[in-house]
């Protein structure tokens, strides 16, 4: 029997760590992506040398709690498993560790897929911008993913004169294509294309719009300021969004907030807001009309939340973190600027290009209203927003 090959996690080369306080953030230049982490996640992160093995890492985790090795391997498991599942390890094994070989990665072949179609296309639509991200979509094919992307996109349109990227969209056999910057994307259905290159879309313009300081985050606008709410996924940002923008908010994303650190402004990137099952429930009314229906996900223009919803440029006067619970009290907690700062950090994508001006994030953040939200329902949560005013 060939005995079992021990993995000798190893953290990639290019992810930017740093301890805060007893906890972690680590920035993954590859998804733009801020990752904070708790204590034994921040201990486990450092022990990914490639040269412990798993069991290694628990004999330390359980030595540095004072443990049993049984105690704490199903968390180190766990942890290793999220980092993997992020790709941000490499696996290194007992066959290559320490052959100082460089792990490859994989690319995109686009000569052993399709060709796509030297017609020209059936639609082209644009010129677009996503923030710096400049774009147009050829579609060949189909009628129903064009309407779908001109009223996906149409709050982005901007012919702003810059070289823009070329989405080229087509049909071969049973499969739908994405081409652009010699990156290829497939799917086996028209929506499936649909959210696959409004996804594409979102990750360039954060990986092209370095000169703002970008935060996973929804933002809207009154009276002449600005309101951002980071969060995690999953904590009812595009939700209370939308329902803002219905209460006569201005819309500048549900997902990627752009901060303007010389002049301390809010940009607009006024994607189509993303609505997944559980906000269609309690939004049924915006259930958009398309050829292609998406069970999954809503896509939906803020003007067709509200006419004229769309802001340009505030200047950002609160931040607060939401949280969505079944149990909440859709109050708002306080908290000091220095957590906020912290908090703010952590849902950064792309917070080791600006960590230079750690200053003026700061200082930016100490002239805003900072404060938690558990928020639940309609009403409640737009009302205790508005008491920000």
């Amino acid at each position: 029997m060939t005995p079992a090959v021990e993995v000798r996690p190893v953290a990639r080369a290019d992810v930017a760590w740093a301890g805060v306080g007893d906890e972690g953030l680590l920035y993954d230049p590859r998804a733009a992506r801020i990752h904070r982490l708790n204590t034994t996640a921040l201990l486990v992160w450092r022990c990914c040398d490639g040269r412990a093995t798993v069991a290694d890492i628990v004999a330390d985790l359980a030595h540095a709690y004072d443990k049993k090795a049984d105690e704490v391997a199903a968390s180190v498991q766990a942890v290793i498993e999220e980092f993997v599942a992020a790709g941000l390890l490499v696996a290194v094994t007992d066959d290559d560790a320490g052959s100082g070989a460089t792990p490859t990665q994989p690319t995109t072949d686009l000569a052993a897929g399709p060709t796509p179609p030297r017609t020209e296309p059936l639609h082209r639509l644009g010129p677009f911008a996503a923030l710096d991200h400049h774009f147009v979509v050829e579609c060949h094919h189909s009628d129903a993913v064009a309407a779908e992307l001109e009223r996906t996109l149409a709050p982005l349109a901007l012919d702003s004169g810059a070289e823009p990227t070329n989405y080229t969209v087509f049909n071969d056999t049973d499969s739908w294509y994405m081409d652009a910057d010699g990156h290829r994307l497939r799917s086996a259905s028209e929506s499936g294309i649909v959210n696959l290159i409004l996804w594409h879309l979102n990750r360039a313009a954060v990986d092209n719009s370095g000169r703002f300081l970008i935060l996973h985050a929804a933002a809207v606008g009154r009276d002449g300021e600005a309101l951002v709410l980071p969060a995690v996924m999953n904590s009812g940002k595009s939700t209370l969004a939308t329902l803002l923008v219905q209460a006569g908010y201005r819309y500048f994303t549900d997902e990627a907030a752009a901060i303007d650190l010389d002049t301390g402004e809010v940009v607009a990137y006024p994607k189509a807001i993303t609505l997944d099952p559980g906000s269609q429930a309690l939004l049924p009314h915006l259930e958009p009309v398309v050829e292609i229906p998406n069970a999954a996900k809503w896509q939906v223009p803020a003007d067709e939340v509200k006419p004229g919803a769309i802001g340009r440029r505030l200047p950002l006067r609160h931040i607060v973190f939401p949280t969505w619970a079944e149990d909440a009290d859709n109050a708002l907690v306080p908290i000091a600027a220095a957590d906020a700062v912290i908090a703010l950090a952590a849902n950064a994508f792309n917070l080791a290009d600006h960590a230079h001006r750690l200053a003026d994030i700061a200082a930016l953040v100490e002239r805003c209203t900072t404060h938690t939200l558990r928020h639940h329902g309609l009403a409640a949560p737009v009302t205790a927003i508005h008491s920000l005013w």
